[in-house]
């Protein structure tokens, strides 16, 4: 009766050695089922075999008690929220998770930010597997042992199609293999997936795509603050400083755009601190670094360098901060790019930031001045007044980025002037202003031709900045009567703004703030109080609708305003006309 019992132990050995992987079991695909096998060392994945495979035919009552500790419960449900909260900026189509329908970069598809793209249906991942290996094992969990699942593939493929279609032409930084890796979200390395949930959680708030009500959307509704904590929840997985990556670089960049558009500017600066110390980690600052990697590589490096550098000279100025990085490598190619005319106009958006010295930083937060100083702001002013060479070859997108940031930088020179020499500091060998004193009305006329050309999905693509320096240079109007009421006699000659001038280009700056990215802006409150004594609109309650009509007709309804400023009014229209063209300053002065 022995001889029996012994082959039947023999293949119970077998069988649990036979077992395929957990990520190859997931994967679907053959396992050579060593430890660790073939396919998760190709992939870098940490392989396991804690998967107990499931018994063919009818479940017991148990199942579902099963199913419960393995932390699969009931999955939830997928819910379309963006058809009508983003219906100006997307179109609602079906999304997949097959790697062939994933978003794929296409010039066509950069240069038209206007067209559909898809609506992402928010959903967590759906696995039909109990298994779970290292990776992905180590994702948070409860007291209860229940493991949260990753957010689904047709949440990230959505993101990315969105990100792809609306902001990679001013953030041209992700790898081609991108959308393919939303695919199994399952499967990827938690860097990886750190690296798209950020980079979902980015396009989700510049986008505004949180628009609506959340109170009866159900629990299943991913807001973009739960992609930023999953982002964040992925990035504690693993050890980002033993083995430094620039998908790491970019997670933090992206955490640092998410939080951004949230208005919270203590996290971001800590999220831009954190790439700007990657960045330098992976010694992309030194030129000879670039060396040994492939073209491609070179490419994709440089331009994380360069969008790192631009996002930091703008966002230290509005948050008054000096600056680390310094412009030590070259330029992004333009030429050898799959998209030339797309890095173009992101290498002249380089040189705009490049005008703006790392002194400036530190006097603008009152650190030190220098005899230097007066010349040097002269300089700067002289360089950002040039519109750069062959704009309108590039993307729209970027036309618009180009324009509000040239024009937001000169006003922050007459800012800093304005507050530290409140008559204007004069050129000692013209004698005249380092700065002309009307530049924030003549910076605003500007910016408002640009934006009532330009197409809504091309401005919206920029996020809570491009409010922020709308916002700047308004403020800055609203300063601007008394330093006319200080001009001197030798500006006489000039173009002097009339009061009626002043109150229309801030009515048509509050009239953008109150529709940016389908919604009132949280700067237009603060703007038309500041703005109400130039507005003679004392009486009107905050805040004001948001319809661009509902403003029209309580301006022009106002009793208080003379019979001879309307007329005046009716002359400067052309203030809100879109035939504008981007005028240098020689023919507005």
């Amino acid at each position: 009766m022995e001889n029996p019992e012994a082959p039947t132990r023999t293949p119970k050995k077998k069988r649990s050695t036979s077992m395929a992987c957990d990520n190859c079991r997931r994967r679907k695909i053959r396992c050579n089922r060593e430890r660790p096998c073939g396919r998760c060392v190709d992939v870098n994945l940490a392989c396991a075999y804690t998967s107990i495979p499931r018994r063919k035919g009818p479940k017991g009552s148990s199942a579902h008690v099963l199913n419960f500790l393995r932390g699969l419960g009931t999955p939830p449900q997928h819910q379309n929220l963006f058809a009508s909260a983003v219906a100006a900026t997307t179109t609602t189509t079906t999304t997949t998770t097959n790697p062939a329908s994933a978003p794929v970069l296409h010039s066509s598809n950069l240069e038209n930010p206007g067209s559909s793209s898809p609506t992402p249906s928010l959903a967590f991942s759906q696995s039909s597997h109990s298994s779970t290996d290292h990776s992905i094992l180590s994702l948070a969990t409860s007291a209860r042992g229940d493991v949260k699942r990753r957010i689904s593939s047709t949440v990230l493929g959505a993101h990315v199609g969105l990100f792809l279609q609306h902001l990679y032409p001013i953030m041209p930084v992700i790898d081609s293999k991108l959308a393919a890796d939303c695919s199994d979200p399952e499967a990827l390395h938690p860097q990886r997936y750190a690296y798209i949930v950020a980079l979902s959680a980015a396009t989700h708030l510049q986008l505004n795509l949180d628009i609506g009500e959340y109170e009866s959307a159900g629990d299943n509704l991913i807001s973009g603050q739960d992609l930023i904590n999953e982002a964040v929840r992925a990035v504690c997985e693993y050890d980002a400083l033993e083995h430094p990556h620039i998908d790491t670089l970019l997670t933090m960049f992206f955490l640092f755009c998410a939080y951004g558009n949230l208005n919270k500017s203590d996290y971001a600066w800590h999220y831009l601190s954190q790439t700007i110390s990657f960045l330098q980690i992976l010694k992309l600052d030194r030129e000879e670094v670039y060396v040994g990697f492939c073209p491609t590589e070179v490419e994709v490096r440089r331009r994380v360098f360069w969008l790192v550098f631009v996002t930091e000279r703008a966002y230290a100025l509005q948050t008054g901060r000096p600056v680390i990085l310094r412009p030590t490598i070259r330029r992004p190619s333009v030429l050898n790019s799959e998209v030339p005319a797309l890095l173009y106009g992101f290498v002249s958006l380089i040189a705009v930031f490049e005008q703006m010295v790392p002194e400036f930083y530190n006097w603008n937060i009152n650190i030190a001045c220098d005899s230097q100083e007066c010349s040097t702001i002269n300089s700067m002013y002289k360089s950002l007044s040039n519109p750069p060479a062959l704009l309108d070859e590039v993307p729209e997108t970027h036309q618009v980025d180009i324009i509000i940031s040239q024009q937001w930088l000169r006003v922050s020179l007459w800012n800093y002037l304005a507050k530290r020499y409140p008559f204007h500091p004069r050129d000692l060998t013209t004698t005249k202003p380092l700065v002309p004193v009307q530049i924030p009305w003549i910076a605003g006329r500007i910016a408002l031709a640009c934006l009532s050309s330009a197409s809504l999905p091309s401005v919206d693509a920029h996020g809570i900045g491009m409010e922020q320096k709308l916002y700047d240079i308004g403020e800055s109007i609203t300063q601007l009567v008394p330093h006319l009421s200080k001009a001197s006699p030798s500006t006489a000659n000039s173009t002097i703004p009339s009061s009626a001038d002043i109150r229309d280009l801030l009515k048509s700056i509050l009239n953008v703030l109150s529709r940016t990215r389908g919604c009132q802006s949280y700067l237009f409150s603060t703007l038309l109080k500041k703005s109400q004594d130039l507005l003679q609109a004392s009486h009107i309650p905050a805040p004001l609708p948001t319809s661009t009509e509902q403003f029209d007709n309580i301006e022009c309804s106002r009793s208080d305003v003379a019979a001879e400023e309307q007329q005046q009014q009716q002359q400067h229209t052309d203030a809100e006309a879109p035939e504008w063209a981007y005028l240098p300053e020689a023919e507005l002065i």
